[in-house]
């Protein structure tokens, strides 16, 4: 009897981190999701070169921080690039409400965030496999 209870007190331990990595992986797509793709729908119009630019720097920096999360904890793969999603969709979807002229655009946004970060989380499991086989 006592064992069960510490095997479900050791379960919950180690579910306990991975909540708070799900808190931290939503506080830390806040800044990109108000910062890039928030900003880059709600500046007026932008010539081709800066809808480019914008876009690639959503996809650089969400596919980073999903490679990140998913490196130094790789139990859920590819749905840290989900969680860091989580207030670009909050965002997206309160402007879009607002300013309903350009959804397509909106969405666009939101594959850009969404796609790379849940690929390099993937990728990012697999390398911390390799480290881990590595070092045993």
């Amino acid at each position: 009897m006592d064992y069960k209870k510490e095997g479900s007190i050791l379960r919950r331990q180690r579910k306990f981190p991975l909540r708070i990595g799900y808190l931290l992986a939503v506080l830390a797509g806040i800044p990109p999701a108000f910062f890039l793709v928030f900003n880059a729908l709600f500046s007026d119009g932008g010539s081709v070169p800066e809808r480019l630019l914008s876009f690639s720097l959503v996809i650089v920096t969400y596919g980073a921080l999903g490679l990140v999360f998913s490196f130094f904890r790789p139990k859920p793969s590819w749905q840290w690039g989900i969680w860091l999603s989580i207030p670009a969709f909050i965002i997206v979807g309160w402007y879009s409400f607002r300013e309903t002229g350009n959804l397509s655009l909106h969405l666009l946004y939101l594959v850009a965030a969404t796609t790379p970060a849940c690929s390099t989380a993937f990728i990012g499991k697999r390398l911390s496999a390799k480290r881990r086989q590595k070092e045993n």
